[in-house]
């Protein structure tokens, strides 16, 4: 069974065991003590390395997400024809990393600077026509995903990134759709503070997947560009939201 632990103890060994060509050569970013700096989700684990002055992140999946062969060579495909400045470049590997004796399909993706929505969104409270570009911004991503019949499926505030001048970028791509994916069941049904009440009955993924936590984000932005005092009136800054939760 794959394991964060068994899968850096691969990373580690990348020159024998990573088997994508371009993350093979990279050189993979450690901490002050020589660690390999990684990040982790509830699916998979992240590492960040540089190859040519650029800085990418190689991707394993530690949980059983069915078909990942499927669904993310038509993810793939489907960024790469989009040609949306606010998806990243990303490549899906078939045979990417061997961990204990198996080869297992991975991912890579180029690296984005910039702060998560939330730590922007706090950063410049008080800038009220920043945050009034930033939405529209989003409105604008929004309409283009929509008329690409596209979906992110997770929308959320870790899940987009803001660069300083206010760009978005949308990152993390497990419970993307797009047309080719039609009919396909549901395998992350997003932050719940994000979705819909009914999300996590929701059996089949689809181009409006994204429509509740589209609104949960656009309206959040608008009202603290407005009133800058909800970010402290509903701690945004330590909650793992904006300014709706689930209860509501």
């Amino acid at each position: 069974m794959l394991t964060i632990p068994n899968i850096r103890t691969s990373v580690e060994n990348q020159h024998s065991l990573i088997l994508d060509p371009h993350a093979k050569n990279g050189n993979f970013l450690r901490d002050g003590r020589g660690r390999l700096i990684s990040y982790s989700g509830g699916f998979s684990v992240v590492y960040p390395y540089t190859i040519k002055n650029e800085k990418w992140v190689f991707r394993c999946w530690h949980s059983n997400l069915g078909n990942v062969r499927r669904r993310f060579n038509a993810i793939s495909e489907a960024i790469r024809k989009s040609k949306a400045k606010y998806l990243c470049n990303f490549e899906y590997i078939d045979e990417g990393i061997i961990v204990e004796g198996k080869i297992y399909p991975t991912t890579r993706m180029r690296w984005v600077e910039g702060k998560n929505l939330k730590d922007y969104i706090c950063k410049y409270r008080s800038d009220k026509n920043r945050l009034l570009q930033l939405a529209e911004n989003f409105l604008q991503m929004v309409k283009e995903m929509h008329c690409n019949n596209l979906a992110h499926g997770d929308l959320q505030h870790g899940n987009i990134i803001v660069s300083e001048s206010g760009e978005i970028f949308l990152v993390d791509y497990d419970s993307f759709y797009c047309p080719s994916l039609k009919g396909e069941p549901e395998i992350v049904t997003g932050l719940k503070d994000y979705q819909h009440p009914l999300r996590s009955s929701n059996l089949i993924v689809s181009e409006k997947i994204d429509y509740f936590s589209e609104l949960i984000i656009y309206l959040s932005i608008l009202s603290i560009a407005y009133s800058p005092s909800l970010v402290d009136k509903y701690n945004v800054e330590l909650a793992d939201r904006l300014l709706f939760e689930a209860s509501d």
